[in-house]
This record gives C-alpha cells, sequence and structure tokens, in this order.
C-alpha cells in the first residue's frame, strides 16, 4: 500500500487500515467514456458567457438551463444522463451559456446529442 505518512491522506489511510484492517491501493482500469469535444467553435463561440453575465439556472421537467457556468457543470449534467464518465476536451475553459430541452424522457440522449452539436460540440465514445 502506498502512503503518505505526513500528509492527510497518508493519516487518513494509516487511520482506515488501523480502525478496520482494510487497505487502499490505487488501481487504474480501462472503462468507456465519452469525450466532449469542439466540433465547430464558430458555433460554441454564440455559447461563452458575456462578461458581467449573472451566474443562472433553471431545472425542471425537460430543461436544463445554465447561464455563466463552467463547462465542468454541463460535463456533470451529461455524465448523469448518459451514464458514462465524461472527459472535457483540454481546450474547453470558461464559463457558458447552455439551454437543453427535450419532451420525451425516452429520447433526452437523442436530443441532449442534438443541442451539442448546434452548441459546436460533440460527445465522442473513448476509453
Amino acid at each position: 500500500m502506498f502512503t503518505l505518512p505526513d500528509h492527510p491522506l497518508g493519516k487518513l489511510q494509516q487511520a482506515v487500515s488501523q480502525t478496520t484492517g482494510f487497505t487502499a491501493q490505487k488501481e487504474t482500469r480501462q472503462t468507456d467514456a465519452l469525450l466532449l469535444k469542439i466540433k465547430d467553435p464558430a458555433l460554441l463561440a454564440h455559447h461563452v458567457s458575456k462578461k458581467g453575465t449573472k451566474t443562472n439556472y433553471k431545472f425542471a421537467e425537460g430543461i436544463h438551463d445554465t447561464f455563466n457556468f463552467p463547462i465542468s457543470n454541463t460535463v456533470n449534467f451529461l455524465e448523469g444522463v448518459f451514464q458514462k464518465p465524461i472527459v472535457g476536451d483540454p481546450s474547453l475553459s470558461g464559463y457558458y451559456d447552455f439551454a437543453f430541452r427535450w419532451q420525451d424522457p425516452q429520447q433526452k440522449e437523442a436530443a441532449l446529442n442534438r443541442e451539442l452539436e448546434e452548441a459546436g460540440l460533440e460527445l465522442m465514445p473513448t476509453n
């Protein structure tokens, strides 16, 4: 087991091991994931939050709107919908305005993929 004895995480590892008898180790596994990448920078530019935009959101049945939120917020939302880890393209940073809408919960993934495409983004399978 790898521990960092003078680091708080190392102390936590030691305490868990002493209390429960369990040890932890880091493990790397390949898994199916999705890459959120820029397909059309010109379309994406329309979704970059303007300076001075207030942070705002609206969540309801069939609606997920975010204004002036970091891209990580959108990645987290998409992970919940697609039930897979999503990795954001490293060139995606900053704050964006997105309005995701869908009518039929059975077609939610397809609707979000269309809206991502309209925003200049796409989800690509990766691992």
